[in-house]
């Protein structure tokens, strides 16, 4: 892209924000042909990267995770993104490059057009211009401020029939006002360069700088996209993005400043001009300007900054908020696998070779356990048998005359109150 050579002897204003506007492109479309081009670094980062995300995957899948389609809609749409802006310049300058450098002029020109702010629909260079090339004129020429009158102007008709004393009052009253030649021509003319100094910082030069590092942000873009593809580096594509959002928010509030100054401006240097061309006085104050160059200076700096001060609370949307919200629309694509209705376990002909050796080995370990555990029981059972047997001798032999002298009952006991209860008398 060939820019136009600065002409410091032209318009001013035209050529330093023309050359400005045409470096801002030229570096930001360069710089991503450069950085986007077969064989840069960036690229050859990017297939490292690729590789990475790969290997992190199979990694997962080796160590028993085995992730669900919806668990790779959102790196899927990352990856895709990416690959995308770096090997389509087209998909680049329609979705990033585009609305950044030519977007703040457009809905500057929406806003100013409802409002009615002259120069937001277009012609704001030129009509910069004209009052910059209109500094310049005064500049040479001067205020001319006029002495104040002293005393008051009698009326029009005052003295009539008095003679000459009364004609020579209206001569005088009808005389212009004299130049105030106590006034410092060199003061003046100093405060008039400064303001036309600082009108052009505030209007040129915050216009430049917002251009020019558009243009840088853009041309760095490709760099900015790789880190989309971790988490662990997403904040700093979040703070590229924040940073276009700002260059953009920040063109757009000193568009508006600009045209509200100018639309003040204008009509007042012409007014201005018109007497001086005419070598009238004028009551134009330089110090005024100064002060109306400066305030307005400082309004564009301070939007600038309250432009990052917006930028930097927004956020970006967190992806696992975004898989949140895909999950269920990815399960609701998602084929339902049949059921049978007698079993709802899976078949043993669709599940792997290491569960079957599982299944297998645990089957074995449960009936070896239950082997062991029955012949513990058993052999605790004969012990306490044996036990019970030998007490039962030993019992007999020292009381044999007990059982003789006490038998065994062979009805069953009935109370006094059962036999009342069932009406036996």
């Amino acid at each position: 892209m060939a820019c136009p050579v600065f002409i410091p002897e032209g318009n001013f204003a035209i050529s330093l924000m023309s050359y400005v506007d045409c470096q801002a492109l030229a570096i930001g479309e360069s710089g991503y042909r450069a950085l986007a081009s077969t064989g840069s670094p960036v690229m050859m980062a990017l297939g490292g990267l690729l590789a990475i995300i790969v290997a992190l995957f199979g990694y997962r899948i080796v160590f028993g995770h085995v992730p669900q389609l919806s668990d790779l809609i959102v790196p899927i749409i990352k990856i895709g993104l990416v690959l995308t802006f770096l090997s389509s310049w087209s998909a680049y300058r329609t979705v990033i490059y585009d609305v950044t450098m030519r977007g703040p002029a457009e809905l500057a020109s929406r806003i100013g057009g409802a409002a009615d702010v002259p120069g937001t629909g277009g012609g704001l260079i030129i009509l910069l211009q004209r009052v910059d090339s209109g500094l310049n004129e005064l500049g040479r020429l001067g205020t001319g401020r006029q002495q104040p009158q002293v005393g008051p102007t009698p009326p029009q008709g005052q003295g009539q029939g008095q003679g000459g004393a009364s004609s020579g009052r209206r001569t005088a009253s009808a005389t212009p006002p004299a130049f105030d030649q106590s006034i410092d021509r060199v003061a003046e003319a100093t405060a008039l360069r400064q303001a036309r100094t600082w009108f052009l910082v505030g209007t040129v030069g915050a216009l430049a700088v917002i251009r020019l590092f558009a243009g840088l942000l853009l041309a760095l873009g490709p760099v900015f996209l790789l880190f989309l593809l971790f988490d662990a580096t997403r904040d700093l594509f979040g703070n590229w993005a924040r940073a276009l959002g700002w260059t953009m928010l920040s063109a757009i509030a000193v568009t508006m400043v600009t045209s509200l100054e100018l639309a003040f401006l204008e009509p007042w240097l012409a007014s201005v001009l018109t007497l001086r061309r005419a070598s009238l006085p004028s009551t134009a104050n330089p110090t005024e300007f100064l002060a109306f160059s400066l305030i307005f200076a400082a309004v564009s700096f301070t939007l600038i900054m309250a432009s990052g001060w917006v930028m930097r609370r927004i956020a970006l949307p967190d992806t696992a908020r975004w898989a949140a919200v895909l999950r269920p629309v990815v399960e609701a694509t998602q084929p339902v696998p049949a059921i049978s209705p007698l079993r709802t376990a899976p078949d043993m002909a669709e599940r792997s070779r290491a569960l079957h050796i599982a299944d297998a080995v645990a089957t074995m370990t449960r009936r070896e356990a239950g082997q062991a555990t029955a012949s513990r029981v058993q052999a605790a059972t004969g012990t306490a048998n044996a036990t019970m047997r030998g007490t039962a001798r030993t019992y007999d032999s020292v009381t044999p005359g007990l059982a003789h002298h006490a038998p065994r009952r062979t009805r069953t006991r009935v109370s006094s109150s059962a036999i009342r209860r069932n009406g036996n008398p």
